[in-house]
C-alpha cells in the first residue's frame, strides 16, 4: 500500500520517497543502484537487470527490509 517514487540526487545517485496510502510521507530510502523501468518489484524483492564487470548480463536481488 505504499508508493515509491524516484527522486535523482545531484550527485548522480538516487533515493526512494516512500509515501503511504494515506498520502504522508514516510521518508527516504537510498538507491544502490540506478533504478530503471525494466527493474521488477515482487513482494519485498527488486529484481534489477545489470551486467557484470566482464560485460555478462546478471541479476541483482535486492531485499527492502521495512
Amino acid at each position: 500500500d505504499h508508493v515509491w517514487l524516484r527522486r535523482p540526487l545531484g550527485d548522480g545517485a538516487f533515493q526512494w520517497q516512500v509515501i503511504d496510502a494515506e498520502g504522508r510521507f514516510l521518508g527516504e530510502v537510498p538507491a544502490p543502484f540506478e533504478p530503471r523501468w525494466g527493474d521488477q518489484w515482487v513482494g519485498d524483492r527488486i529484481y534489477h537487470v545489470t551486467t557484470t564487470d566482464e560485460g555478462a548480463p546478471a541479476v541483482e536481488v535486492w531485499r527492502i527490509s521495512r
